[in-house]
């Protein structure tokens, strides 16, 4: 019921005249005969509506996962206060979290970058093994000579030897490329001898193996047989870390921050392991080089990944837990104090899909949690670092989005992503007092970690 005026504005025409002239080419008639010819009156207007009535259980199921989410529900002002003291008794944190990294196919270590990559994860995350495939194969020069049977292990040295440089131990993938060997419990014989030979004893009594399902009992027997007689310790591990992830997009989102960590914290019966980096393989149902799809902590692009930094926020937790909630937990190593704060909603420790996620609408009205954190009892003065990061601080995958999606990057795009994809780090200074609050807040998906530094201890 606007007039032709109020409508003629709203559409962005300058004058009424233009709005007369543009409507009546396309409708071939005036606005004021349009109304006229169109508009019903109430008893009309009902008689137009078409209600379709629909079960309750199936109006619930359309329905639910936008009531879900309906940001009414979420108190976003609920502010919520913990309390701790500095001299209270703790907990000891066990860092089960940073047992295990699937580092891959063992070629990819002979590529200097890729190893560059993994030193850098190790040295910031400090992970205690590394899975590794593919170490006995022809790209390793795993094959036995027709004439008598020689075996080159120079590849098989240097990777290894690289995984103990970087205080990284192996545990070394026996499946069923390594059973298609025409003898392979020849070659893993020929393996123990030359390399309890060549490497210190004290490298050497840390390789691991890892038996796929999928090997013969047969075989099996054969390798625990041979592995006995080197090993004062069985060296076959029985972790139930399942290998064969399959593609999801929600692993190179803000997502896996929360996920990691409530899982790392809470329930680590669920046996995380990550990949160290992005794979493509010729399942994938990707559509650019970018936003894969892959469970690596560094992305195709060698981009650090929202995942990368749960990882890197866990390890810098001291090892014992002062309190620990619904998306905080509190730790402290001596006198310095570690806060990691991150998303939280009941079953953030599932792992959803991307197009569940989008459906819920989750990214983008997850509820923001507010924080007061009261510290009694402070040993001394502080120097405060925060860590942030979140979709809208340092997050590769909505950098990418930002730039409209873009297939693949050039190199120039790739170094300032690379650049951006950090937290955002701020600093500040606590006196030594009574009690100390910190305020501070979660919006969306994401994490913060705030590291409270004793400046007598790190003087002296």
């Amino acid at each position: 019921d606007k007039t032709i005026s109020e409508i003629s504005d709203e559409m962005g025409f300058s004058h009424v005249r233009y709005f007369n002239k543009h409507f009546k080419r396309y409708y071939k008639c005036t606005p004021m005969q349009f109304r006229k010819k169109y508009k019903a009156d109430g008893g009309k207007y009902e008689g137009l509506k078409k209600v379709k009535e629909l079960d309750i259980k199936e109006a619930a199921d359309a329905v639910s996962p936008y009531l879900e989410d309906y940001d009414r529900y979420k108190f976003k002002d609920k502010i919520i206060k913990v309390d701790f003291d500095m001299s209270s008794e703790c907990g000891k944190l066990e860092k089960k979290f940073l047992e295990v990294i699937d580092i891959g196919n063992a070629k990819e270590l002979l590529n200097e970058e890729n190893k560059n990559i993994l030193r850098c994860i190790s040295d910031n995350i400090e992970f205690n093994y590394g899975i590794i495939h593919g170490l006995f194969t022809e790209d390793m020069n795993v094959f036995q000579s027709k004439n008598n049977g020689f075996i080159s292990w120079t590849r098989v040295r240097q990777v290894l030897q690289f995984l103990f440089e970087i205080n990284l131990k192996p545990i070394i993938l026996l499946d069923k490329s390594f059973e298609s060997f025409k003898e392979p419990l020849n070659i893993l014989r020929e393996f123990m001898l030359y390399f309890n030979e060549t490497f210190e004893k004290s490298d050497f009594i840390k390789l691991r193996f890892k038996l796929d399902d999928g090997l013969s009992q047969c075989l099996k027997d054969g390798i625990a047989e041979i592995t006995d007689e080197f090993f004062d310790e069985s060296p076959l591990v029985d972790y139930n870390f399942d290998l064969n992830i399959c593609e999801n997009k929600i692993y190179d989102t803000c997502y896996m921050i929360p996920y990691i960590i409530q899982n790392s914290i809470n329930n680590p019966e669920n046996n995380l392991c990550f990949k160290a980096f992005d794979g493509l393989n010729d399942t994938m149902k990707n559509d650019n080089d970018v936003h894969v799809g892959d469970s690596g902590l560094i992305s195709l692009d060698k981009i650090k990944k929202p995942s990368y930094y749960a990882y890197n926020f866990l390890s810098l937790l001291g090892s014992e837990i002062i309190a620990k909630g619904e998306g905080y937990i509190i730790t402290k190593n001596g006198e310095d104090i570690q806060i990691l704060l991150y998303s939280y909603k009941e079953d953030i420790d599932r792992l959803t899909t991307f197009e569940e996620i989008q459906k819920e609408r989750g990214i983008k009205n997850t509820a923001e949690r507010k924080y007061s954190i009261n510290i009694f009892n402070l040993l001394g003065d502080y120097r405060i670092i925060k860590y942030e990061l979140n979709e809208k601080n340092g997050s590769f995958y909505n950098h990418w989005l930002s730039m409209g999606k873009p297939e693949r990057l050039t190199d120039e795009e790739r170094e300032l992503i690379k650049k951006a994809s950090v937290p955002k780090i701020s600093f500040g200074f606590a006196k030594k007092s009574t009690v100390l609050n910190i305020i501070s807040k979660i919006e969306g998906y994401g994490g913060t970690l705030i590291i409270l530094k004793n400046v007598r201890k790190h003087l002296n």
